[in-house]
């Protein structure tokens, strides 16, 4: 029976927005281009699916929770569609052939900031305490499909972490007196959040015999281009 030709690099995207997936090495290409993978469709695009280099379940404006942003596909609506890959998988390839496949497959996730995004519009003058427990609400559901995807076979996870949301025009826009500074309270949960998604991969590395993590660190690289753009290149004249 023919293989899916996952390699080292089937990809699985879990996420808020379309990423270029990277590889699993080292390298300064975009990754999908290094591993000689083409940019993942959609999942749910019309047509005849193969996954022939991994399935893209992303969603613009998707949350981890499930009230961030309804009627966007949330992380456990994309949960359940990876759940229907490999349960296709298994079904052309075999239980063996299958299960390996799904071990050597890259799971790359991009998720997190809309619900701090949508906490911070709706919660503008929230104590510390409901910050806290918010954070460790979304960090506890995402370590819940983390857990879930090992169980099906997952071992290789990649993680975007949350930048910083207080940058963001959309985010800024509800305060004018901001001018070039950022919004630091949705900037500040995103750290807690990168905090605590850190040491619960840690822990699940330990915890979990195979589960290998990285964590590409957003918050530094698009901070470091809001707060230094000149570095990175041109800068355009102010219509």
């Amino acid at each position: 029976m023919a293989s899916l030709r996952f390699l080292c690099c089937g990809i699985l995207l879990f996420a808020s927005i379309l990423l270029n997936p990277i590889s699993c090495h080292a390298q300064s290409k975009p990754g999908a281009q290094f591993a000689n993978l083409p940019i993942l469709a959609p999942y749910l695009q019309p047509g005849a699916h193969q996954f022939t280099d991994g399935a893209n379940f992303a969603s613009a404006g998707a949350g981890v929770l499930d009230e961030t942003h309804p009627g966007t596909i949330r992380l456990r609506l994309q949960l359940s569609y990876f759940k229907d890959v490999a349960k296709s998988l298994k079904q052309k390839l075999g239980e063996a052939e299958a299960n390996r496949e799904l071990r050597n497959a890259v799971y790359l996730f991009s998720i997190g900031g809309n619900d701090y995004f949508s906490f911070s519009q709706t919660n503008p003058r929230a104590s510390q305490s409901s910050k806290g427990q918010y954070v460790k609400t979304v960090i506890g559901n995402l370590t819940s499909v983390l857990k879930e995807i090992y169980n099906i076979g997952g071992r290789k996870i990649a993680f975007q972490n949350a930048g910083p949301l207080g940058c963001l025009p959309g985010m800024k826009s509800f305060d004018p007196t901001l001018g070039s500074a950022c919004s630091e309270e949705p900037s500040s949960l995103a750290r807690l959040h990168n905090r605590y998604l850190a040491v619960v991969l840690k822990k699940l590395s330990t915890q979990f015999p195979g589960f290998k993590y990285a964590i590409f660190d957003y918050y530094s690289a698009l901070g470091d281009r809001v707060a230094n753009p000149s570095k990175y290149g041109k800068l355009w004249p102010q219509l």
